[in-house]
């Protein structure tokens, strides 16, 4: 499955953050077009929370692992 569009554009990063920048708190959903082999299908993705970015945040009531996997085997 191939991404090729969004919301009638060629698919690009830059055009895809638009989209979701677009549809934040708007009411019309995002639209994809997906080349699947020899198909061509579109979805509607009712999404308008924009942009999110993922982060990492370390539980303290547990070991902190990252440190020790990044810290020299030797003294």
């Amino acid at each position: 499955m191939r991404l090729v569009a969004v919301n009638g554009r060629r698919y690009t990063d830059r055009v895809l953050r638009d989209a979701l920048r677009a549809a934040k708190g708007g009411k019309e959903p995002i639209s994809f077009l997906v080349d699947n082999l020899d198909t061509f299908q579109t979805f509607a993705v009712d999404e308008h929370g924009g942009e999110r970015y993922p982060r990492l945040e370390r539980d303290a009531a547990k070991p902190d692992l990252v440190s020790a996997i990044g810290s020299p085997r030797t003294k």
